[in-house]
């Protein structure tokens, strides 16, 4: 593990090449991405920050912004202020989309994945279906009924028993109550929107968030549910990524 100004990230790859930074779900952790590090850290350099407020994070969690600012400072010291591609599942993904309406040139492209860009009417969850029970045996019973491989369930078991009850609750806020921002629409980067075909209202908002950003490419995924897109079928994943970065 690395760490830059309260910032914890693992680095992989040759530090020369194109930057690729992925930005893990909401209440998972950098073992999002588990499946992809092996294969683009033979090609590319690849930084996978934990988010404040998950497991092994610096910081509890205050904001998207905050988080936005922090990577986009990290950035511009380590990388020049610009790197080749920038990932994001959910909260990662709006995370993504608050830098890039900060940053116009941040990256020559952005994958963004499963994703809610309108805020949220009603009452935020207290809790998501993403948090594990405590007692292991029924965390690995309930895992089942999630749509993540099965090799993921013990590092998935560990996030979900360090996250603290008042960090959760800001995070499910925060993503519930996110509003794409209008300076999005500036964006320099070709920005692909996945979502999958099983994901219900996320597919409207996939639409809305494609109407904002000119230079974007849809991907509705057939079947794909959350997640689906970096965790159960990291391959097409990566290979989004290779084909991208290789023009």
């Amino acid at each position: 593990m690395n760490s830059y100004n309260n910032l914890q990230y693992e680095e992989y790859g040759l530090e020369h090449e194109q930057v690729v930074m992925l930005l893990h779900g909401t209440l998972l952790s950098v073992w999002n991405y588990q499946n992809e590090i092996a294969a683009l850290s033979e090609r590319y350099h690849v930084i996978l920050p934990y988010i404040d407020g998950h497991d092994q994070a610096a910081s509890d969690f205050v904001s998207i912004d905050a988080i936005a600012r922090k990577l986009l400072d990290f950035i511009e010291v380590t990388f020049h202020g610009h790197i080749a591609l920038l990932g994001g599942l959910s909260l990662g993904g709006q995370i993504a989309l608050d830098m890039m309406s900060l940053k116009s040139d941040l990256c020559d492209y952005a994958i963004i994945e499963s994703v809610k860009v309108t805020p949220q009417r009603g009452l935020v969850p207290s809790i998501s279906p993403y948090v594990l029970p405590k007692n292991k045996l029924m965390a690995k019973g309930y895992y089942r009924t999630l749509p993540f491989p099965k090799e993921l369930f013990e590092p998935c078991y560990a996030s979900s028993k360090a996250l603290k009850k008042d960090n959760i609750k800001k995070i499910l806020q925060a993503e519930a109550h996110f509003k794409m921002p209008e300076t999005l629409a500036q964006t320099k980067a070709k920005v692909y929107i996945e979502v999958g075909s099983k994901e219900g209202d996320l597919i409207k908002q996939a639409h809305k968030l494609h109407r904002r950003i000119d230079k974007s490419q849809l991907l509705l995924m057939y079947r794909y549910r959350y997640g689906d897109f970096s965790m159960n079928h990291s391959q097409s994943y990566i290979n989004l990524i290779e084909k991208l970065l290789r023009k």
